[in-house]
């Protein structure tokens, strides 16, 4: 097919690291998207906890 192994074997490992970094670039993604779910979750908690606290506080102001 081509003539010249040495530009054969080029266009191979173009190919191969062009999919090497296809593929890096999915597991990045999938890692921003678990992080951000990861960030969410971590809000909710917060914002849980602090309603928590508002709650305990009220409570407070109103015993007193």
């Amino acid at each position: 097919m081509y003539k010249n192994p040495i530009k054969l074997f080029y266009i191979i490992i173009k190919e191969q690291n062009k999919k090497d970094a296809e593929s890096k670039i999915l597991i990045l993604e999938n890692q921003i998207k678990f992080l951000e779910k990861e960030r969410e979750m971590l809000k909710v908690n917060t914002d849980s906890k602090i309603q928590l606290e508002i709650k305990k506080i009220e409570e407070l102001k109103g015993n007193s």
